[in-house]
């Protein structure tokens, strides 16, 4: 579980990009429907770029097996 986990995070600018696509084109669809969701989902999306960002400045790519090492000593799993 520790592996996967840390795989997913060592990976997670690009699986997030991926989000932000699918939060944009649901935005798009929910404003043409003229309904409010679609504040939801450009929030999700600035918020998702927001922690890649964070990521990106942090160097996730050094430190991200650190980060979820800490999380399970946290947690205690």
């Amino acid at each position: 579980m520790k592996a996967s986990l840390t795989l997913l995070m060592n990976l997670f600018p690009f699986w997030g990009a991926g989000l932000i696509i699918v939060c944009a084109e649901l935005a798009i669809f929910f404003r043409r429907r003229k309904s409010n969701q679609w504040k939801a989902f450009v929030g999700a999306g600035g918020g998702i770029g927001f922690f890649i960002l964070l990521w990106l400045i942090f160097r996730g790519d050094l430190h991200s097996a650190a980060w979820v090492e800490s999380l399970y000593r946290a947690f205690g799993a």
